[in-house]
């Protein structure tokens, strides 16, 4: 797991009148982690701001934006060595941005992710139904899965892109597939399965197909 710990040298508590205090770790992503760094001294801002980098990625929401933002503006002032009452509007900017945590889920649409992947799929793989090309590419992804690291599901999701990506050419609208895959699910659950703990490891655990005559 990536630690994202602000490094203890870099960061000051700042007290509430003004005053400095400890120095302290502050791990990003720990409960209760953005009221303390609402508490930080403004050189350690450029470090949140990595650090914030690096707990959410790519993530993409108001609260976040307004902290990075927030953030930045902070770390700007404190290189040029600005005013301070510049900087005490600045750092109540990043409090009140930091009041605003957690930020909350984009809604993931499936819907408009299908749109989206077949658009690109189309113009970057071209037209037609791909089936052996797509179904020799989830072989080779299979093959990485088994090489790759415990906990490591970049393989499995290319597998799930690609398996979705070969619905769609086989003449499957958005509606379509998400139909598919609740109705599979719910056939799936009301299958008979037999009893995980005797089954063989490494190999898979397949439904009782007398019970139902499916193939």
């Amino acid at each position: 797991m990536t630690d994202h710990t602000i490094n203890r040298d870099c960061v000051v508590r700042r007290n509430p009148d003004g005053t400095f205090g400890e120095q302290f770790e502050l791990r990003v992503g720990e409960p209760g982690w953005h009221r303390n760094a609402a508490l930080l001294d403004p050189k350690a801002a450029w470090e949140l701001r990595r650090q914030l980098d690096a707990y959410l990625g790519a993530t993409a929401n108001v609260a976040a934006s307004e902290v990075r933002d927030a953030a930045d503006t902070v770390h700007e002032l404190w290189m040029d060595d600005d005013p301070e009452d510049e900087m005490g509007d600045a750092m109540e900017r990043l409090r009140d941005a930091l009041d605003g945590w957690p930020p909350q889920p984009v809604p993931f649409d499936f819907h408009q992710h299908l749109e989206e992947q077949r658009t690109w799929s189309l113009a970057t793989f071209g037209p037609g139904e791909r089936r052996e090309g797509i179904a020799d590419h989830i072989r080779k992804e299979l093959v990485e899965v088994q090489e790759s690291s415990f906990g490591d599901i970049s393989e499995w999701v290319d597998i799930v892109i690609l398996a979705l990506d070969g619905a769609w050419r086989e003449g499957a609208d958005p509606e379509t597939i998400i139909t598919a895959l609740r109705s599979k699910a719910i056939v799936n659950r009301g299958r008979t399965w037999p009893d995980w703990r005797t089954a063989e490891p490494g190999k898979a655990i397949e439904h009782d197909r007398s019970k139902d005559g499916e193939s």
